[in-house]
């Protein structure tokens, strides 16, 4: 998919459009034969914006961007993982006391994400 000029110079200058610059409407619902639905009209937009929920409209920029882009996620923890990996296995000190430290990190690690997280998930949810 191409990225057309005049859409990025758009984006660039603002965060929230009428949703007719960005898409012909007019051509869109004379090939359907009828207006179009919200999930018809999120689908034609350009890829990083969403119809905006105050005024019909506009469109507004997509603040979830990145986080539908996996691999950037992906690739921060590998990077940052290593990084912590170095930096805890030169503090970490040899022998037994270094396996127990290890194994009380691991512990703490698989609490808070297996137990804790989920908790905290659904109570932020809840709200």
């Amino acid at each position: 998919m191409s990225a057309d000029p005049r859409l990025a110079a758009l984006s660039a200058a603002r965060d929230r459009v009428p949703i007719a610059e960005l898409v012909d409407l007019g051509a869109l619902e004379r090939e359907r034969g009828r207006a179009l639905t919200p999930a018809e009209l999120r689908g034609a937009l350009p890829r990083g914006w969403v119809p905006d929920e105050t005024d019909a409209g506009y469109a507004r920029r997509d603040g979830r961007l990145l986080f539908s882009d996996g691999w950037i996620l992906v690739t921060a923890l590998v990077t940052f993982g290593c990084i912590g990996l170095f930096f805890l296995w030169s503090a970490m000190p040899r022998g037994w006391s270094g396996v127990a430290r290890f194994g009380m990190l691991v512990g703490g690690v698989v609490l808070v994400g297996g137990l804790v997280a989920p908790r905290i998930t659904r109570a932020l949810q809840r709200r």
